[in-house]
């Protein structure tokens, strides 16, 4: 039956309104309601009532077998909504918690709808909107209500200011003649003017909203769930509501022809589809990443999922065998499409529902294929479509991760919040909208987040990757739940959970139909940050250089106007602003930031800002210096972390980086300088300066060589904006452009002309005399032709070095070397490619200029040969070892063999669950930025299994050369050349644990050198210091073992303390160098340096003992002091009071009234206190109790590994004990005396008494 339009029904009816019975109900009208399924029908003298009919004044509507619908009706294109009785409304609507607006006619509205002089907005859907509205690119705010909201208001805790016609507005307002500042997002900047709460006569918050506004709103999501309930009724007649082909307001037709499918699991089937998904197994160590790098607690496995009733299902479990799963008390499920489908660009969505609990972490992301094109994490990017935290169901998280490699990686994301009565136990829809240069985050259609500002710089790259890496490159897809870990607070379930469940209804990838719209890089924000502080006129931000108003405060009470000086985590330290600030530190801490210095400087986004600062430490000591954001800005990093070693000598240091987040008023400087025990830090004249970030790609500036050696910059044309970064060109009709998928420069030149005529060049070549360089290039043409390669001054008036080369059709490598003449060096060359002489096209890639020579190298403070008794002739001295770590724990027995060559033996008795669970390493290695290394060792096994050997930092973990060994009986010789990229100390490690194919029984290691690739002079012996008879008035016998041979017999020089030592005074044997007594007059440590000819000096610290003298290294052990240089806590559940005796005797008194669950819950103990390595100690005290009960007393490190070195459960009475605890130390080392005093083995609730207490070197042995 042809449609009326219902407009023109009510027209005529109003018009006709004067005839009583014009279509009203007629005399023998009835409503009829069917038996079969309850359907209403209306039938009067006309008939079966179809399509719209006015009964009793109220408009109905049926189809055209005569059944009344309810709920939403389309009409042409035309929505209208009618209630369970199937009356047609007008005015505000409720649908099932949702309000739609409807006209007199009944039409439903959308966008801008003014309701008795109020204003409200309706999306596309038709859903009223509150919070945050953006319509064609200007944000309104509406309330609670859905009321346009004007004038000044708070939401959040930022201010905005709302014209009379609802717009955000930004830049200079003025509010009550008084002029304000508000940023490009709309937040008030600087002076804040007074505002109204948005909410506050309502009592409630928005419900939905982008962290901040600046996003555009489109369309939602056009796809519903197959297991998701109509929009079309609400009276339950569902057979009968929908009055078209099932489409309803949520369902836009313009939304479905945007996208087109292209992969989707519907998860139909009754197992997980193989060629979709494959799962990943354990707790990521063979992956890389021990716990996932997240610090998560379960292991997955194939059997935590199913697919039933159209879903996945990705089960947690807590395990009642943890041995069974890597020692994780909790099992779950990790799948991904890596090597089935991957994608670049796309709308990617799932519907799923996830479960509520603390400690679950379901997640919905996506990850690159290639870790090999822009780096591994984060510097190669992540998309986390959808993150939850089950103990926080009202939200979930969109994040993007980038930058550099982790640990200088960055991140930004937005949240979405349900509305009232939702959470993530129901099931919506996730999903992101990919394009070049953004990424746009979606709940249940509703836009919540877009991110437009990003970047990816490799490592070894001087500047980032060409926009909008790396987001430009193939994805694949993941699904996970996890429990535990960092995400949300490290929290784990509950005692009473079992098991939990995410289900996921169908994963889907769609394409744009069409071409995928380019978003540009984000302008550098030009304005100055309201707020700011004026910069001196030097150009710094700094306006303290010289610490002259620092202050002593906390992190509640941060000064923007100075400098604020703050400890934590155990870090003790005082200073003095004299001359720079002098910071005396007694205890650095357990981390970085124990001591640490903040300042805030204004930072603007895609700006350069330049630090520098002079500093010195008394004795070894590094300082770490880093941009970020505050609390405020989650401290966010901005810049890498900045990590200088310290001399005695002062020197200045120099760091740049680019601002790539949003704009900060109050950017954070902070100087981290913890970890180090008993240093006096000087640090003065810090500047930080602002510049243009186009310096990164000034072709003009002197270029040191990157870390990789190679002296030219983006040599692989995928750097910068263009990707032409650090290169010019000129050539008349000639044009270049960078293919950043081939990586190369394409070059067209229209005619042939002087090869002068068109250039390819770049300046800043560092050229040393007297090295030998070497270019190589890969290049083709479109046909045979010249070109040339001209190394020259900058002016071009010297030609260093020049070449022909003849390119073909087919892709070739090229390569020249040259040397530079002696006596001519030139920091600021010019590299020039000379193509102008024939016409065609010319393609190059893969530029590479390396120095092969070291001959201009200047060596001084570098350590040439870094590792010390590298064949074991003098047992493990200079090496460290592990095990007992993991779950279950590793075990192995670390040995030398009795054979002549002397070899590490390492027996693997139980592997623990990582790799380093077993380890040998060495410390305390010093490397040097540019210097080239190699690393040689012999390695072999009784049984066939492998080994990591790497070299890496010991606080981000960053590795700077590794590899994992296939070892056999056979022994291997390996050699590792790597360069360092910075300076660093680093260790040595061999993992002989749980790596990828682990196995039981002994691992051999011997003959290990790292030494500086061609270095001057050759490795000198491993020198031992004396620990037998270091006491004052004895000789001393330094041991000596290794290097390369005629060490022995070039001895030139011995210094003691730097003064040459008589040769009368010392005497040079097989093995053993012979020192005088003489030389060695008061107790404390000595420097002996062993000079020889030929050779790099060989050094040690001799400590020396005067037994004359009461050398006990525990302060205060008798009291005295009462709690002086002693610690001491009980921690939930235990308690104890602590108290000292009020006798002449004075006695530690610990009270305990709850153990507690572990002996460590009550304790008293002094840490730092100094042990040196193969030192005999005995440990004394006196002890006795109210009850009889045992403690604990130890000696162990007080950070991780916790490494125990003598251990003894003490048995008290009432009776006074004497207790002697005796051990050797296994390595230097600042442990802490603990007297344990909670739930031990045998614990009681009674009061303990400790008394003196004495730590001394073992005069008898």
């Amino acid at each position: 039956m042809k449609s009326i339009k219902l407009k023109k029904i009510i027209a005529v009816a109003v018009a006709a309104s004067m005839i009583p019975v014009m279509l009203q109900s007629g005399v023998n009208a009835e409503w009829k309601q069917s038996t079969n399924n309850g359907s209403w029908s209306y039938v009067d003298d006309s008939g079966l009532a179809t399509n719209w009919k006015l009964i009793d004044g109220k408009w109905y509507n049926f189809d055209e077998s005569g059944v009344m619908k309810t709920g939403w009706i389309n009409d042409n294109g035309i929505w209208y909504f009618a209630n369970a009785s199937g009356e047609m409304q007008t005015g505000w609507v409720n649908d099932k918690g949702i309000w739609y607006f409807t006209d007199t006619s009944g039409a439903m509205q959308t966008g801008w709808i003014n309701d008795r002089g109020t204003w409200y907005f309706t999306d596309t859907t038709g859903a009223m909107k509150t919070g945050w509205v953006n319509d064609k690119e200007t944000w309104y705010f509406t309330d609670a209500s859905g009321a346009m909201q004007t004038g000044v208001i708070e939401v959040d805790g930022k201010v905005y200011s709302l014209a009379s016609s609802g717009a955000m507005q930004t830049g200079k307002v003025i509010i009550d003649n008084k002029e304000y500042n508000f940023s490009n997002s709309g937040e008030a900047v600087g002076e804040i003017p007074q505002a109204v709460k948005a909410f506050d006569n309502k009592g409630v918050g928005v419900t939905k909203q982008a962290d901040k506004p600046t996003t555009t709103e489109t369309l939602p999501s056009s796809t519903a769930s197959k297991n998701s309930s109509s929009h079309s009724s609400s009276s339950g007649n569902s057979g009968s509501n929908s009055g078209n082909s099932g489409s309803n307001p949520g369902n836009s037709n313009q939304e479905q022809d945007k996208w087109k499918l292209v992969w989707s699991d519907e998860f139909n089937g009754t197992s997980l589809d193989p060629n979709k998904w494959s799962y990943q197994y354990g707790n990521g160590d063979e992956y890389g990443a021990v716990d996932w790098g997240n610090n998560e607690k379960e292991y997955y496995t194939d059997q935590n999922t199913k697919v039933e009733d159209g879903d996945l299902v990705i089960e947690a479990r807590k395990e009642d065998n943890p041995d069974q799963f890597g020692g994780k008390k909790y099992s779950s499920a990790r799948i991904r499409t890596l090597g089935k489908f991957s994608k670049t660009y796309g709308k990617i969505e799932a519907a799923i529902t996830m479960p509520k609990g603390q400690g679950l972490w379901p997640a919905f992301w996506m990850l690159p294929d290639d870790d090999n094109i822009y780096g591994k994490w984060a510097s190669g990017g992540e998309i986390d479509i959808m993150e939850a935290k089950g103990g926080h169901p009202n939200n979930v998280w969109g994040t993007i991760h980038f930058g550099k490699e982790w640990p200088n990686n960055t991140s930004s994301g937005g949240h979405y919040t349900f509305p009232e009565g939702k959470d993530i136990s129901g099931q919506h829809i996730y999903s992101v909208e990919w394009e070049p240069g953004e990424i746009r985050w979606y709940v249940d259609g509703e836009l919540y987040y877009t991110a437009n500002n990003w970047f990816s710089q490799g490592n070894d790259q001087p500047a980032p990757y060409a926009y909008p890496a790396p987001f430009d490159r193939n994805f694949h897809i993941i699904l996970n739940m996890a429990v535990g870990g960092a995400y949300d607070g490290n929290v784990e379930p509950d005692d009473s959970f079992k098991s939990a469940d995410m289900k996921v209804d169908y994963v889907r990838v769609y394409d744009l139909n069409g071409q995928y719209p380019v978003h540009a890089n984000p302008a550098t924000y030009e304005g100055p940050l309201v707020g700011a502080r004026t910069p001196l006129a030097n150009g710094s931000y700094i306006l303290d250089p010289s610490f002259k108003s620092i202050k002593a405060t906390d992190t509640d009470n941060l000064s923007f106007d100075n400098w604020n000086f703050l400890t934590a985590s155990g870090g003790q330290a005082t200073f003095t602003n004299d001359n720079g600030l002098d910071i005396d530190i007694k205890k650095g801490g357990t981390v970085n930031y124990g001591v640490q210095l903040v300042d805030h400087v204004p930072l603007r986004l895609n700006k350069k800002y330049t630090l520098k600062f002079k500093a010195k430490a008394d004795k070894n000591a590094s300082v770490q210096a880093q941009f970020g954001g505050g609390a405020d800005r989650g401290y966010t990093k901005y810049s890498d972390a900045f990590k200088v070693d310290l001399t005695t000598e002062e020197k200045e240091y120099e760091y740049s980086f680019v601002m790539k987040d949003t704009p900060n008023v109050h950017g954070r400087l902070e100087f981290n300088l913890g970890l180090t025990d008993d240093v006096n830090i000087n640090l003065n004249d810090v500047e930080v300066t602002e510049s243009d970030a186009d310096v990164e790609d000034n072709a003009s500036t002197a270029k040191e060589p990157l870390d990789n050696g190679n002296h030219i910059y983006n040599g692989d044309f995928n750097l910068g904006d263009n990707g032409m970064g650090f290169w010019d060109f000129k050539g008349e009709g000639a044009t270049i452009k960078s293919d950043k998928d081939k990586k190369e420069a394409d070059i067209t030149i229209p005619a042939a002309g002087d090869k002068n005529s068109v250039i390819l060049s770049q300046s800043g070549t560092n050229l040393l005399q007297s090295d030998v360089y070497k270019l190589t290039f890969k290049a083709s043409a479109s046909k045979d032709r010249p070109m040339d390669v001209r190394f020259a001054s900058k002016d071009g008036q010297t030609t260093y070095a020049q070449n022909t080369f003849n390119l073909t059709t087919e892709d070739s490598e090229y390569d020249y070397e040259f040397t530079m003449q002696k006596g001519t060096t030139d920091v600021n060359s010019i590299t020039q490619f000379l193509m102008g002489n024939a016409d065609g096209d010319v393609y190059i890639h893969d530029i590479q200029l390396i120095r092969t020579t070291n001959n201009n190298v200047n060596y001084d403070g570098v350590d040439l040969y870094p590792i010390k008794n590298g064949d074991f002739s003098l047992g493990y001295n200079y090496w460290q070892t592990m095990d007992n770590q993991g779950t279950p724990a590793s075990k192995a027995d670390f040995s030398i063999t009795d054979d002549a060559n002397k070899a590490a033996a390492i027996d693997v008795k139980a592997l623990g669950d990582s790799n380093w669970n077993v380890m040998l390493y060495s410390n305390d290695m010093k490397l040097s930025k540019g210097v080239s290394y190699t690393l040689e060792f012999d390695a072999w096994a009784d049984q066939a299994r492998d080994i990591v050997a790497k070299i890496e930092e010991n606080a981000n973990y960053t590795s700077y050369t590794s590899k994992t060994l296939s070892l056999k009986p056979d022994k291997q010789h390996v050699i590792l050349n790597f360069t360092m990229p910075k300076d660093d100390t680093a260790q040595l490690k061999f993992c002989m644990g749980n790596t990828s194919s682990p196995a039981l029984g002994k691992v051999y290691i011997d003959n290990v050198s790292l030494r500086v690739k061609n270095a001057p002079v050759k490795m000198p012996a491993t020198l031992v210091p004396d620990t037998t008879d270091n006491k004052i008035g004895n000789d001393i016998n330094i041991a000596y073992a290794g290097g390369d041979s005629g060490w022995k017999d070039s001895i030139k020089e011995i210094t003691v303390e730097d003064k040459n030592v008589d040769p009368t005074l010392y005497k040079v044997s097989d093995g053993q160098i012979t020192l005088d007594k003489s030389l060695f007059t008061k107790q404390g440590d000595y420097n002996i340096i062993v000079k020889s000819d030929g050779f790099d000096d060989a050094d040690v610290k001799q400590s020396m003992i005067d037994t004359s003298v009461n050398n006990n290294l525990i302060s205060n052990g008798d009291f005295s002091s009462e709690f002086e240089n002693w610690t001491h806590f009980a921690t939930t559940p235990a308690a104890a009071t602590f108290s000292i005796t009020d006798d002449a005797d004075k006695t530690a008194a610990i009270d305990v009234q709850s153990t507690g669950e572990a002996d460590w819950n009550v304790m008293l103990f002094s840490d730092n206190i100094k042990l040196a390595k193969d030192t005999n100690y005995v440990l004394e005290f006196d002890a006795w109790a109210d009850e009889d009960r045992d403690i604990l007393a130890e000696i162990q490190q007080n950070a991780d590994p916790y490494t125990t070195y003598a251990s003894e459960a003490v048995a008290l009475d009432g009776n006074k004990k004497h207790v002697t605890l005796k051990f050797t130390m296994k390595n230097d080392d600042k442990p802490q005396v603990k007297f344990c005093c909670g739930k031990t083995n045998n614990p009681k609730a009674t009061k303990i008494y400790i008394d003196n207490v004495s730590l001394k070197v073992d005069q008898n042995k």
